[in-house]
């Protein structure tokens, strides 16, 4: 009727050939498919010995099993420490004190035994320098007016590198070999430009720092292997960690610090100089007596 179009009967119902058309009573059993899932009973699965099921992308996932554990290393037995070489010695960081600007000066020998035992030293002499003279001069006569100090003699005037050890401990034999080995391996080791000029505090002594430290680091070295090698010691540093320094006084009395350094102040005119020398000194009996006794002085990086 005008224009109706009529529907070909084909069209209607499933069809058995395409999927989602076949009759619910011909579907393969076992597929959960439309409304009705929730109630389906899955069929039974075919086991296959390569079949391996991961967990499910959703939800807890199944436990793995455990892999075997691995064997914990055997930790490597610790060296002898009587062959094991030794940390090099850490220069103090640049811009710091020996320690902190004391509140109090105190007796450098109120605690230490009297007399001293006689040690040797690995000292850096700067008697001969003109320019560490006049520094440290101007630096000592800001500490006259101040009772309890105790100047280091001008003549005496060092930069300690190395306790080498008692002076008992150590024969002559063993001078000699130590001498003679840093007389050599100081020939491979350059001078040492370095400034002076700022001061640094210490209950027990006021003194002028050594800079950069980096820059002594290979004598310091030399002296250390002779002094090994020679008596199977390492030697002994002044400070810890290692920080050079050319010591202006000791303190004999307990005082405040306070007017010291303000007095002193942080800082004396710069001076650079080169340190191309050390020199084994034997230091006898107490300290404030200044009993020493040079007994080689070495060059550094040059023939003798």
């Amino acid at each position: 009727m005008g224009g109706r179009r009529t529907v070909g009967t084909g069209n209607l119902g499933a069809d058995p050939h395409r999927r989602r058309h076949r009759p619910r009573d011909a579907r393969r059993p076992g597929r959960r498919r439309g409304p009705d899932q929730a109630h389906a009973v899955p069929g039974p699965r075919a086991t296959h010995h390569d079949h391996h099921p991961l967990p499910r992308p959703h939800g807890r996932a199944a436990a793995c099993p455990a892999l075997p554990a691995k064997p914990r290393r055997r930790r490597p037995d610790r060296a002898d420490p009587r062959i094991q070489s030794r940390r090099p010695p850490r220069p103090a960081p640049e811009g710091g004190n020996r320690v902190s600007l004391p509140e109090q000066m105190t007796d450098r020998w109120k605690h230490r035994p009297q007399p001293s035992p006689d040690r040797l030293y690995w000292h850096v002499l700067l008697r001969d320098n003109p320019q560490v003279r006049a520094l440290a001069r101007e630096g000592q006569e800001r500490l006259t007016a101040f009772p309890g100090m105790h100047l280091v003699p001008p003549e005496w005037l060092h930069l300690t590198t190395l306790i080498a050890g008692p002076a008992q401990e150590i024969d002559s034999n063993q001078r000699a070999r130590m001498i003679e080995r840093t007389r050599d391996l100081l020939t491979q080791v350059p001078p040492a430009p370095v400034t002076l000029g700022r001061i640094l505090y210490h209950p027990e002594a006021i003194a002028l720092a050594v800079r950069p430290a980096e820059a002594l680091l290979p004598i310091l070295h030399a002296v250390q292997d002779a002094t090994r090698h020679a008596t199977g010691r390492e030697g002994v540093l002044d400070t810890e960690p290692w920080l050079p320094h050319v010591t202006l006084a000791y303190s004999t009395a307990d005082q405040p610090a306070a007017p010291v350094i303000a007095a002193l102040g942080r800082h004396l005119p710069g001076c650079d100089i080169v340190i191309d020398t050390i020199s084994l000194v034997l230091q006898e009996g107490d300290e404030r007596l200044w009993n020493w006794k040079p007994l080689a002085h070495l060059p550094v990086g040059g023939e003798s």
